[in-house]
Formats: C-alpha cells, structure tokens, sequence
C-alpha cells in the first residue's frame, strides 16, 4: 500500500469498506468482491484486469492478450449474456464516479 501512496484507511474510504475489510484483504484472509478489486485496480492504477486476472476473475484467454475490461467480460465463459450486461453496467457507473 505504502508503494502506492495510499493507506488502508483511505483505500477503505475510497472502496466503501472498513479499515479491517482491507487489513483482511491484505493479510490474505478474505477477498474482496469483483467490484471493488475492479475499483481498486483502478484507484491504485494497475491495468484493467490485473488484479481480478491474478485473483482468478477472468479467463487465462482474457490474461493473455491486452485488452480492456469490457473486452475481457465479453470473452469470459463463466458468464451468460445478462450477466455480462449487468457486469458492463456496474463497470460503467464505477468508472464514472471516477
């Protein structure tokens, strides 16, 4: 954390979690959903897709190439075409609360 300039409280803050949600998350104790790793990937600035990629959220097809998210959420086979919607929706209004 201290690498990107943020504490876990202001991480916690910025994700709508608690100080000990993130603590967990860190200690490897529990995972956060695919929509806050999403958020988080990109208030700490990695690509789209590389922490959800190395969290296993995405298909090694997706890993392998750059592409962007809604890319990724297009090839992924573990989602069905509503599901995909839903996902692109959620995508859009967390990208737009920048």
């Amino acid at each position: 954390m201290r690498g990107r300039g943020v504490t876990q409280v202001e991480l916690a803050n910025l994700v709508g979690a608690s100080q000990a949600g993130v603590s967990s998350w860190l200690a490897g104790k529990t995972q956060p959903r695919i929509d806050t790793i999403w958020r988080l990937e990109e208030i700490l600035e990695f690509p789209p897709g590389g922490l959800s990629r190395m969290l296993g959220f995405l298909p090694i097809t997706a890993a392998r190439s750059a592409m962007d998210l809604n890319e990724a959420i297009d090839v992924d086979p573990a989602l069905s075409q509503p599901e995909k919607d839903v996902v692109h929706h959620l995508v859009t209004v967390l990208r737009s609360r920048g």
